[in-house]
């Protein structure tokens, strides 16, 4: 039973790694729609429910891009679960929540998941790709 945890929590931070990394490349489509919102709004950070229907997020009024990459993300969430042998159901909580210091573009993306059994699993990622530390205030 023991190796069947320690096995699943290490699929779940290759999908945590995976979908952090997707989330501050130049591939993910939410940017840099999102980061222009919140400025706009006078936000430095925005979160995304990677489970949910909705966006988690300040907003009033979603764009279409900003629509489209929310679904694009949660899509290829599931995609990295289920090559992992996961499901969204196997989640109690999947967010990942994006910081803007000067640019449209996120200076971090910090992704945290959390399994049925209540395993906390988080990393973070600055744009270029590099761990990033995580302060809790």
């Amino acid at each position: 039973m023991l190796f069947c945890l320690m096995l699943n929590t290490k699929r779940l931070r290759s999908v945590v790694h995976s979908i952090a990394h997707h989330s501050v490349s130049g591939l993910c489509y939410i940017h840099p729609h999102l980061g222009q919102v919140s400025k706009n709004l006078g936000l430095d950070r925005a979160e995304i429910d990677l489970l949910g229907e909705n966006t988690k997020s300040q907003f009033v009024e979603i764009s279409s891009e900003i629509a489209g990459g929310v679904s694009e993300l949660r899509e290829l969430f599931s995609t990295i679960l289920q090559s992992e042998k996961m499901v969204p159901g196997d989640l109690s909580e999947a967010t990942a929540l994006f910081f803007f210091d000067r640019s449209a573009w996120p200076s971090v993306c910090y992704v945290r998941a959390v399994s049925i059994s209540g395993r906390l699993i988080d990393v973070a990622v600055d744009q270029t790709g590099n761990p990033a530390e995580i302060v809790n205030r």
